[in-house]
This record gives structure tokens, sequence and C-alpha cells, in this order.
């Protein structure tokens, strides 16, 4: 488990606008498939953690409620509908620097 001074919530608070994502929103797959979103609406999604358990990405909302419905039925993915995700509006950027 990710300590929670390396949580996104703790490091946003500390960089502020600094961070790419600032602003993004800490949830769950659960909570965000609860959501009433534009179905074509883009979204950048990622875990809140480091553990890698999937890439982040830009994906439609449509098409991620699609793929994590399959959640419920996987066993140890690494992933789960409690997982906390970071969702946000997606960025075109140049460089990135990671600390």
């Amino acid at each position: 488990m990710t300590p929670p001074c390396f949580q996104s919530p703790a490091i946003y608070q500390e960089w502020g606008e600094n961070m790419l994502n600032y602003g993004a929103k800490t949830t769950t797959f659960s909570q965000l498939m609860k959501e009433a979103l534009d179905p074509e609406k883009l979204l950048f999604i990622r875990p809140d953690d480091d553990n890698k358990s999937f890439a982040g990405e830009m994906i439609k909302y449509e098409d991620c409620l699609r793929c994590f419905e399959g959640l419920q039925t996987v066993e140890n993915s690494g992933v789960s509908l409690e997982s906390r995700i970071i969702v946000g509006e997606p960025y075109q950027i140049g460089r990135e620097w990671q600390l």
C-alpha cells in the first residue's frame, strides 16, 4: 500500500498548480461509474498509487465504464472497483518531469 504522503492528495497539497494533473480528483472506479458524464467525454485516468496496476491513459467515459465492468468478475487483477484512481481533464503536453 502506498504511504499517505505519496498519494496524490498530499502531493497536490504540497505542489499545487505545479502538478500536471492539478485539479484532478481522487475517486474509485465504483464512484466514477455512478457519475452521469457525457459518454463521449475524454478523461485522463491513472492509479493513485505506485504499483503500476494499469497505465495512465486518456479514455472516453463510455469506454472506461465498459472496460472496468469486467473488474466485477476478475479476481486477483491488482485493480478492483474500490481501487483509488485519479481522474481529470486530459492535457496536451510536450514534456513531463517526474519526481
